[in-house]
C-alpha cells in the first residue's frame, strides 16, 4: 500500500471515529460517505443527509454531494460558533499487565496488597494552526493536558484516539473550573509552541532560504545599476588620458592650448558627475534597502492560532499496591497502570524525584532508585 492510500485509510478511520461520536448513520462505498446527520448536527447542514466525498472528481449532477474540504471548513465554522466542551471515555477492553515483571526490584521481596481503578479526566485542546509565508499552510494540533497537575499527558497520541473506541459522555456542569481551565490553556499554548517549534524548522528554512535568494536578486540589480554609473564616470576618464596623450605629442601653441581647454572642460564635467554619482549611490542604497525591507516584512511568518474545541477525556486508572519488605526496611509501593494504553507510570524515586523502573529501599525505608540506595536524600 503506498503513502497515498495509507493517509486515505486513516482518514476514514478518522471520520468514522468522528460520525460515531456524533451519533450520526453511515456507510463508505468507493470513497463516498453517505451520512445520516442527528438533528443537533443536521441544522447546521441544513441537510440531515450528506454525501461526503473523499476523491475528485466531484460529480456535480447530484446536489448532496459535498467534497471533504468543504465538510471539514463547515466544522471548522460550527466549532467556532458555538465553542462546545465535548465529553467522551475510551471504551477499549483493559490490557493486563504484570507490573511486577514490568519492575526490578534491588535488594527488597514485592507483594501485591491489593488494587483499585477509578476514572481519570484529561482535558484535549483542539487548534487550528495556520501560516501565510512562503505558501498557505495549515493543520490540526491536540494538546492532552492534565487538568489538575497541569502537566502534558504523553501517552494520549492522535494514533490512540483514532484507534480507540471513544463513547460519548454526558457531562455535569461544573467539572472543571473556569480558573483550572484558564490555567490549563496557558499550559498548552507554552506545548503548542513547543512543538511548532518542531514541526516548523524546514519550514522556515525554506522561508530563510526563499528570502536570501530574492535579497541577491535585489542587490544584483542594483549592483548593475551602480556599475553602469561608474563606467561612464571611466569612460570620461579615459577620454582626459587620451586628450593628455595628444597634449605631449601637440606640434602648434595653438593646438596646445585647445587641448588644455578640452582637459579643463572634461575635469570639471567629471568632477560633477562625481558629485551627481555620489548622492545617486546614496539614493541607490536606500531604495535598496526600502525594497529589502518590504520583502523582509512579506517574508514574515504569520502564525495564527485557533482554539477550534476542547475535549474532555474519561479513561480508567488502576492503582496497585505492592508491598516492599527486607531484614530491616518496609513500605508500600503505588503504582499506577493505564489499561486504553497498556502503560505503566513509572514510580517515583523519593530522593531524587525521578522515575525508575528499578525499585529498592533505604535504611530509613524510602523508596529510591539505584543511585540513590546508599544516598538518601530523605534520610539526611
Amino acid at each position: 500500500m503506498n503513502i497515498f492510500h495509507q493517509k486515505l485509510e486513516k482518514k476514514k478511520k478518522l471520520l468514522s471515529s468522528f460520525f460515531m461520536l456524533i451519533g450520526a448513520d453511515f456507510s463508505e462505498e468507493k470513497n463516498i460517505f453517505n451520512i445520516t446527520l442527528p438533528d443537533n448536527v443536521a441544522v447546521e447542514f441544513k441537510n440531515s443527509r450528506l454525501k461526503l466525498v473523499l476523491q475528485p472528481p466531484y460529480p456535480s449532477e447530484d446536489s448532496s454531494l459535498m467534497p471533504e474540504e468543504l465538510f471539514l471548513e463547515k466544522l471548522y465554522q460550527i466549532c467556532l460558533k458555538r465553542g462546545k466542551v465535548a465529553s467522551f471515555i475510551i471504551d477499549k477492553k483493559a490490557t493486563s499487565i504484570d507490573t511486577l515483571d514490568k519492575l526490578k526490584f534491588i535488594n527488597v521481596r514485592a507483594e501485591r496488597n491489593g488494587s483499585y481503578s477509578y476514572i481519570k479526566k484529561a482535558l484535549i485542546f483542539h487548534f487550528q494552526v495556520s501560516i501565510n509565508q512562503p505558501e498557505n499552510w495549515r493543520k490540526i494540533y491536540q494538546i492532552p493536558i492534565d487538568p489538575y497537575d497541569l502537566k502534558r499527558i504523553d501517552w494520549i497520541s492522535e494514533e490512540l484516539l483514532l484507534t480507540s473506541p471513544l463513547k460519548p459522555l454526558e457531562t455535569r456542569k461544573k467539572v472543571i473550573s473556569n480558573k483550572k481551565l484558564q490555567e490549563a490553556y496557558k499550559n498548552t499554548i507554552f506545548y503548542l509552541k513547543g512543538r511548532l517549534e518542531d514541526d516548523l524548522v524546514d519550514f522556515k528554512l525554506r522561508n530563510r532560504q526563499h528570502l536570501q535568494r530574492t535579497f541577491d536578486k535585489i542587490s544584483n540589480y542594483y549592483n548593475r545599476l551602480k556599475a553602469d554609473e561608474k563606467k561612464r564616470i571611466e569612460l570620461l576618464e579615459s577620454q582626459v588620458k587620451k586628450i593628455e596623450d595628444k597634449i605631449k605629442k601637440h606640434r602648434s601653441l595653438r593646438t596646445f592650448s585647445r587641448y588644455l581647454t578640452e582637459k579643463r572642460k572634461l575635469a570639471i564635467r567629471i568632477e560633477e558627475e562625481k558629485g551627481k554619482l555620489s548622492q545617486y549611490l546614496d539614493k541607490i542604497k536606500l531604495f535598496e534597502l526600502k525594497e529589502k525591507n518590504r520583502e523582509k516584512e512579506r517574508h514574515e511568518i504569520i502564525c495564527n492560532i485557533d482554539l477550534i474545541a476542547v475535549s474532555l477525556l474519561h479513561y480508567r486508572l488502576i492503582r496497585e499496591m505492592i508491598l516492599l519488605y527486607n531484614n530491616s526496611s518496609k513500605a508500600i509501593l503505588n503504582v499506577y497502570v493505564i489499561p486504553s494504553a497498556s502503560k505503566l507510570e513509572p514510580p517515583i524515586c523519593q530522593s531524587c524525584k525521578k522515575p525508575t523502573e528499578n525499585i529498592g529501599l533505604c535504611s530509613n525505608s524510602h523508596i529510591v532508585c539505584p543511585q540513590c540506595l546508599n544516598e538518601c536524600s530523605m534520610c539526611k
